[in-house]
């Protein structure tokens, strides 16, 4: 007689078992179950007991338990995969949104579970089932299973985890499960048009994660603008700010290598009127890679592109968190020196500023409404400087930074 196997979806349950003695073991496993249903099941015993949580690109989620308790009723429609070989299960869910490549690991499992289902269901109890696309006991120092989905799209799954006995699974698990975007797939946030803006409040920080491996140019850009004019592919994030904002996105929490990026940001969809970063370093974070801050950002919506440049220089998977502290208007100075004057205001050509203490070298720059830098130009703050803006601003509200070793100080200015 052959030795049995449930091929493709458990792995060999035994080498030397019979097809003869598979009842058997059968009942003995069901037996077992039942005993230990007993000191009370699992709460995600049942597929219908669990809630799904939400599983983003880029994104990991932890299922943890203990299915030594659970049970096999409910689980399965009678004469369904699952329902032929009614192993006790406990359950667990996710919901996707877009066509995903879904990895499951129980690396951070003990060692010995030999046999888990290599599938998900669409359905609750277990009917319409789905395959793993791979599967292999060598990702895992442990020689646990690691299996994937590939091209997943957009909908719950319920993964069941099966208590097989014979010291070859069951018990305490920890399972991790990630999702990529779907192999040639351009990611959801390809377009800036795709995407929803987030609130950023004072004080508050958000975190974009992604993939843009396989993202595009198409529809980035506005024809002749700077991003049109190096067409990288780019996936989008945007944030909306209340107040005014000085926002600082940084990109520490990414893989080393992204040493090209963006340092800007658009006010439209596509890409047309830009703001660069007031400010930018590589030192900031431990990786190398950048952050870079825009000061005194207006109320609005910002959209932030990241960049698949390749060579080595950025793309694929990221992390980008996004951090908004208060304006700060009129004089921050940490040296004690006094302010700074400039006249006259309203203006409509030549500016003076003057400076009472000599605070050394020093940044000028002149930002609009939106937080756009219009003007950037050192100035020394020794006694006084002269401000040629005849013609070089439209009239209207302005922003006026001067920003020293020690101290950044602002004030408005009106052009005529």
């Amino acid at each position: 007689m052959k030795d049995f196997c449930i091929n493709h979806f458990i792995r060999t349950m035994c080498k030397t078992r019979t097809l003869k003695q598979l009842p058997l073991l059968l009942i003995a496993g069901l037996a077992s179950a039942a005993t230990m249903a007993q000191g009370g099941a699992p709460v995600n015993d049942l597929c219908s007991s669990v809630t799904p949580t939400s599983l983003a690109i880029g994104g990991t989620l932890s299922f943890t338990g203990d299915n030594t308790n659970a049970t096999f009723n409910g689980d399965a429609v009678p004469g369904s995969l699952l329902a032929q070989y009614p192993f006790a299960n406990t359950w667990h869910a996710f919901t996707t949104t877009e066509c995903s490549r879904v990895t499951v690991s129980y690396c951070a499992t003990d060692s010995g579970w030999s046999n888990v289902w290599k599938l998900l269901t669409v359905d609750c109890p277990a009917e319409s089932t789905i395959a793993a696309s791979a599967s292999d006991t060598t990702s895992c120092a442990n020689g646990n299973w690691t299996f994937t989905f590939n091209n997943l799209a957009a909908g719950t799954y319920y993964l069941p985890v099966p208590n097989f006995g014979f010291g070859q699974g069951g018990g305490p698990y920890f399972i991790q499960i990630s999702a990529a975007y779907c192999a040639g797939m351009p990611p959801v946030n390809d377009l800036c048009t795709a995407v929803t803006p987030e609130a950023l409040a004072i004080g508050n920080e958000l975190t974009f994660i992604g993939d843009n491996s396989t993202a595009t140019f198409t529809g980035d850009a506005a024809p002749g603008t700077l991003l049109a004019q190096y067409p990288f592919p780019n996936t989008w994030h945007a944030f909306t700010t209340s107040v005014c904002s000085n926002v600082t996105v940084s990109y520490c929490g990414t893989n080393s290598g992204w040493s090209t990026v963006w340092r800007l940001l658009s006010t439209d969809c596509p890409a047309d009127s830009i703001i660069g970063a007031t400010t930018a370093d590589t030192t900031t974070c431990a990786t190398g890679n950048w952050t870079f801050t825009f000061q005194s950002l207006a109320p609005g919506t910002y959209y932030l592109p990241v960049p698949h440049v390749g060579f080595g220089q950025g793309g694929g998977v990221y992390n980008i968190g996004v951090i908004a502290t208060a304006c700060t208007m009129g004089i921050s100075d940490r040296s004690g020196a006094g302010t700074w004057a400039m006249y006259p205001n309203p203006a409509t050509g030549n500016v003076t500023m003057t400076f009472p203490v000599d605070l050394g070298q020093a940044q000028l720059v002149i930002l609009d409404m939106t937080g756009r830098v219009m003007i950037s130009m050192p100035v020394s703050t020794s006694g006084s400087a002269q401000l040629d803006l005849a013609g070089k601003l439209a009239p209207g509200q302005y922003l006026v930074e001067v920003t020293t070793k020690n101290s950044r100080s602002a004030q408005r200015l009106i052009v005529h």
